[in-house]
């Protein structure tokens, strides 16, 4: 992501999204991760990837492949044209991804969710990317009935 200026998402296009739900993306955590970076998204219009971009109130998101291009190509326009208006763009799509933090995340979570013995921990690669996980601070095994 790092030397990436455009992230494109496409996944779903083409589909019968009623017949074959699975080949749609369902979360969008490399949309996430891409503006986390700086990446101006540019996704298809359904699914976890566009939710993304609405949160995010910045970047595309497109119908059908000459959208994604006349997307592209305006963007890539502006890249040349104009670089500081595009790194505007850029800058606020990273700038809004913040709400993506592993930090605000488990901040976010502590808000809504009573976390009493649980320890909420985060891994992060060099490219911000990050997958939370949980782990209970019970010495004894955690069995489904626990969980319920």
């Amino acid at each position: 992501y790092r030397q990436a200026a455009i992230y494109w998402h496409a996944s779903g296009v083409g589909q019968d999204t009623d017949s074959e739900p699975e080949n749609i993306e369902h979360f969008g955590m490399t949309t996430a991760e891409a503006a986390m970076n700086g990446c101006v998204p540019v996704v298809y219009n359904i699914g976890g990837p566009a939710e993304i971009v609405t949160k995010l109130g910045s970047g595309y998101v497109f119908s059908n492949l000459d959208e994604l291009e006349a997307i592209t190509r305006n963007l890539i326009e502006l890249w040349y044209r104009d670089r500081a208006n595009f790194n505007s763009i850029s800058g606020t799509v990273q700038n809004r991804a913040e709400i993506f933090n592993p930090d605000n995340q488990q901040a976010a979570m502590k808000s809504i969710v009573d976390l009493d013995g649980l320890k909420i921990t985060t891994a992060c690669s060099k490219t911000n990317s990050f997958h939370p996980s949980a782990q209970t601070r019970r010495s004894s095994k955690t069995s489904a009935q626990d969980l319920i």
